[in-house]
Protein backbone atom coordinates (compact mmCIF):
# COMPACT_ATOMS: atom_id res chain seq x y z
CA UNK A 1 0.00 0.00 0.00
CA UNK A 2 1.71 3.16 -0.93
CA UNK A 3 0.91 6.71 0.64
CA UNK A 4 -2.65 8.14 1.34
CA UNK A 5 -1.98 11.90 2.56
CA UNK A 6 -5.37 12.26 4.30
CA UNK A 7 -5.85 8.46 6.76
CA UNK A 8 -4.05 5.33 7.25
CA UNK A 9 -2.83 3.13 4.54
CA UNK A 10 -4.64 0.27 6.96
CA UNK A 11 -7.42 1.18 9.63
CA UNK A 12 -8.61 -2.04 11.77
CA UNK A 13 -10.72 -3.18 14.29
CA UNK A 14 -12.09 -6.52 15.77
CA UNK A 15 -10.16 -9.62 15.57
CA UNK A 16 -6.91 -8.66 13.39
CA UNK A 17 -4.15 -10.27 12.16
CA UNK A 18 -2.40 -8.59 9.83
CA UNK A 19 0.97 -9.61 7.75
CA UNK A 20 3.46 -9.91 5.37
CA UNK A 21 2.65 -6.27 4.14
CA UNK A 22 4.48 -3.27 2.42
CA UNK A 23 3.07 0.03 3.78
CA UNK A 24 4.60 3.37 2.44
CA UNK A 25 3.68 6.55 3.79
CA UNK A 26 0.24 7.04 5.76
CA UNK A 27 -1.12 9.87 7.95
CA UNK A 28 -1.14 10.19 10.73
CA UNK A 29 0.02 6.41 10.84
CA UNK A 30 0.86 3.55 8.28
CA UNK A 31 -1.55 0.96 10.75
CA UNK A 32 -3.84 2.49 12.72
CA UNK A 33 -5.77 -0.51 15.61
CA UNK A 34 -8.52 0.75 17.05
CA UNK A 35 -12.67 0.44 18.08
CA UNK A 36 -14.48 1.38 15.13
CA UNK A 37 -17.15 -0.30 14.04
CA UNK A 38 -16.21 -3.41 16.30
CA UNK A 39 -13.98 -3.43 19.55
CA UNK A 40 -10.42 -4.07 18.93
CA UNK A 41 -10.67 -7.40 20.19
CA UNK A 42 -7.29 -9.65 19.24
CA UNK A 43 -4.10 -7.79 17.23
CA UNK A 44 -1.25 -9.72 15.89
CA UNK A 45 0.78 -7.45 13.69
CA UNK A 46 3.70 -9.51 12.61
CA UNK A 47 6.62 -9.79 9.58
CA UNK A 48 5.61 -6.50 7.92
CA UNK A 49 7.79 -3.73 6.23
CA UNK A 50 6.60 -0.40 7.05
CA UNK A 51 8.18 3.16 5.94
CA UNK A 52 6.34 6.38 7.71
CA UNK A 53 7.37 10.07 8.06
CA UNK A 54 5.00 9.63 11.07
CA UNK A 55 4.02 6.86 13.05
CA UNK A 56 4.73 3.29 11.45
CA UNK A 57 2.20 1.52 13.62
CA UNK A 58 -0.45 3.06 16.45
CA UNK A 59 -3.05 1.48 18.84
CA UNK A 60 -6.00 3.82 19.26
CA UNK A 61 -7.62 1.14 21.62
CA UNK A 62 -6.41 -1.31 23.85
CA UNK A 63 -7.11 -4.80 22.64
CA UNK A 64 -9.37 -6.45 24.82
CA UNK A 65 -8.42 -10.26 24.25
CA UNK A 66 -4.50 -9.34 23.31
CA UNK A 67 -2.05 -7.94 21.39
CA UNK A 68 1.15 -8.63 19.72
CA UNK A 69 3.59 -6.71 17.16
CA UNK A 70 6.59 -8.89 16.08
CA UNK A 71 9.00 -9.29 12.90
CA UNK A 72 8.26 -5.59 11.76
CA UNK A 73 11.07 -3.83 9.62
CA UNK A 74 10.03 -0.30 10.56
CA UNK A 75 11.34 3.23 9.40
CA UNK A 76 9.14 5.69 11.19
CA UNK A 77 10.05 9.02 13.20
CA UNK A 78 7.31 7.00 15.83
CA UNK A 79 7.68 3.16 15.15
CA UNK A 80 4.73 1.82 17.98
CA UNK A 81 2.33 4.07 19.55
CA UNK A 82 -0.34 3.14 22.48
CA UNK A 83 0.85 -0.22 22.72
CA UNK A 84 1.35 -0.90 26.27
CA UNK A 85 2.97 -4.70 26.04
CA UNK A 86 3.05 -6.97 23.45
CA UNK A 87 5.72 -6.04 21.50
CA UNK A 88 9.31 -7.67 20.55
CA UNK A 89 11.58 -8.60 18.21
CA UNK A 90 11.06 -5.43 15.65
CA UNK A 91 13.80 -3.40 13.70
CA UNK A 92 12.67 0.41 14.21
CA UNK A 93 15.26 2.90 12.35
CA UNK A 94 14.72 6.35 11.45
CA UNK A 95 14.20 7.18 8.22
CA UNK A 96 16.60 8.90 6.07
CA UNK A 97 16.05 12.52 5.89
CA UNK A 98 16.48 14.18 2.68
CA UNK A 99 19.78 15.26 1.62
CA UNK A 100 20.54 18.72 -0.19
CA UNK A 101 21.13 17.69 -3.56
CA UNK A 102 24.67 20.57 -3.26
CA UNK A 103 25.69 18.09 -0.05
CA UNK A 104 26.05 15.28 -2.53
CA UNK A 105 29.30 14.27 -4.09
CA UNK A 106 29.51 15.49 -7.79
CA UNK A 107 29.94 12.75 -10.99
CA UNK A 108 33.55 11.86 -11.62
CA UNK A 109 32.72 12.23 -15.32
CA UNK A 110 31.42 15.99 -15.27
Amino acid sequence: MIDNPREALFQGSGRISFHDNVLIGGEPAAAVFRDHDLALKLAEVFDNRIYSPHTAIEFGSPARQGQSVFGNVIFAETPITGLVHGESGNIALEPVRAVERSALPSHPCQ
